[in-house]
């Protein structure tokens, strides 16, 4: 059978009147792909750390934009959302266009140091010092604050500075329509389509979301601005150096260890001194109060914490006080721990960008946020992971693209798990303080359903490729109408 579908292709190729080869369905794909996950991903500035080391690790740093595009869209269009969420609370208090807010969530100015300057350097929540449960909503403008540096920097600058302009933008949304159009004139014509053209058409939707809430964002800029003046608006923040597990005094692997992101801390620009085993060991719960100074294990000055009381919980991963846990165990805990918190928050590292090495902001990074904010992101992404998944879905009519039934069958369940998973997730967010029995539901479920949804991206992006082998011949009859439309 896989045979005779072959020499039918051949044929369509042959013919060339009124068909479509493999190949063109291919090229037509990975070109609308390559437009949804490489020119319409708008990525931060990077760090001088990062532009020392040359345009091929610049490259590749776009490739893994590229690939967290594609294995999980989700990160993306949250982290599209969050960026939108700040720069438009920049915009509103500030007074500042969109282009200038988004130019600042990017870290396209820098201080002192060349740390970026962030959302924490124009807010002092409440007239206290930054505290990440509250965000920049609602927060007070630094009395002392003087934005005439940035505003000396016109709009038409910033975007100058852009790698794409509106014509680019236009010309990668005019090949996803004519992408989303010809599909749709598939279905009304009865024709097939392919498993590799359903997983197209979802991309399509996250190039059409991220345009939208990246329109004013200037892409894939290279260097940041700075000077003297806007040195100087920066917060003298404290420095902070991790701690290095290979020197220090407690076992190896012991001093590794996560403070979950959906807390917080406050930062007082105070450096001091103190033991870290200490401090962590005056932490008796998840809810408790750490009021010691914090430092580096090996006994230097040059960890950061604050004398005041600041409410954390605290994960047993690093600090293994259980010998009978599994290192293989407390490894894939802490990676899952990563992965959620990156895409909640931008940042696995559970610190605001002031004090991550080299002053490079996370490559998902947007501003700091409330928890309402996270949750509201939150149940973003979960809807559009429903519909990017439930597209999916439409491949399941297309049966003469499957070889076997077991492989529609896992096509099914695979699409089915990438549309409900997110919406799962999505709802344990929002209920994460609202019910006793959901942070404990949410430590073993979210693991595993992570694992499942990651399997089965992986099966569809393998699925998608390995169907091309055996097309029926309707699915290479091409629609004439549509050629007329200008694409790639």
């Amino acid at each position: 059978m896989a045979e005779a579908r072959a020499a039918q292709n051949n044929d369509k190729g042959s013919n060339g009147s009124n068909g479509r080869t493999t190949w063109d369905i291919v090229w037509s794909c990975l070109a609308t792909i390559f437009a949804c996950t490489w020119l319409a991903v708008h990525p931060n500035v990077p760090s001088r750390y990062m532009r020392e080391k040359g345009r091929l690790f610049l490259g590749l740093h776009r490739v893994k934009h590229m690939l967290v595009a594609i294995i999980c869209p989700e990160a993306v269009i949250m982290w599209a959302f969050r960026q939108r969420l700040v720069a438009s609370a920049l915009s509103k208090h500030l007074k500042l266009s969109m282009t200038h807010s988004f130019f600042i969530s990017m870290g396209g100015f820098v201080g002192k140091d060349d740390r970026p300057l962030t959302a924490a350097d124009f807010f002092v929540p409440n007239g206290r010092p930054y505290n990440l449960l509250e965000g920049i909503i609602g927060g007070e403008i630094r009395s002392d604050l003087d934005i005439s540096p940035i505003l000396s920097v016109t709009q038409e600058e910033l975007m100058d500075k852009s790698k794409g302009d509106a014509l680019s933008k236009s010309i990668s949304l005019l090949q996803t329509t004519w992408f989303v159009v010809q599909y749709i004139s598939r279905i009304a014509l009865s024709l097939p389509r392919t498993q590799l053209e359903t997983a197209t058409l979802a991309f399509a939707l996250l190039n059409f979301c991220n345009y939208i809430l990246w329109w004013h964002k200037p892409l894939d800029v290279q260097c940041p601005l700075k000077g003297k003046a806007i040195e100087d608006m920066g917060i003298e923040w404290a420095q902070f150096e991790p701690i290095n597990s290979s020197t220090s005094s407690l076992r190896s692997g012991d001093s590794d260890f996560t403070v979950n992101d959906e807390k917080s801390w406050s930062v007082i620009p105070t450096v001091t001194t103190g033991n870290i085993v200490e401090a962590l060991s005056s932490v008796t719960s998840e809810s408790s109060f750490v009021t010691s100074p914090v430092m580096d294990a090996r006994s230097i000055p040059q960890a950061v914490a604050t004398e005041s009381a600041m409410r954390r919980q605290r994960y047993r991963l690093g600090l293994r006080q259980n010998p009978s846990t599994p290192a293989l165990y407390v490894r894939v805990y802490r990676w899952y721990r990563r992965i959620f918190s990156t895409i909640l928050h931008g940042t696995n590292r559970g610190l605001i960008p002031e004090y991550i090495p080299n002053a490079t902001l996370p490559m998902l990074w947007a501003g700091q946020l409330n928890w309402g904010q996270i949750r509201y992101s939150a149940y973003f992404g979960g809807c559009f992971g429903a519909l990017f998944g439930g597209i999916h879905c439409i491949g399941w009519s297309s049966s003469g693209s499957f070889d076997s039934s077991l492989e529609q069958l896992l096509w099914k369940i695979s699409s089915l798990s990438i549309a409900i998973i997110p919406a799962i997730l999505a709802l344990e967010v929002l209920t994460f303080n609202k019910f006793r029995w959901v942070p404990p539901l949410t430590r073993y479920s979210v693991p595993i359903l992570i694992f499942i949804y990651l399997c089965a991206r992986i099966y569809i992006l393998v699925d998608i490729f390995a169907s091309l082998r055996s097309l029926p011949s309707a699915a290479l009859e091409e629609i004439d109408w549509t050629r007329y439309i200008p694409h790639i």
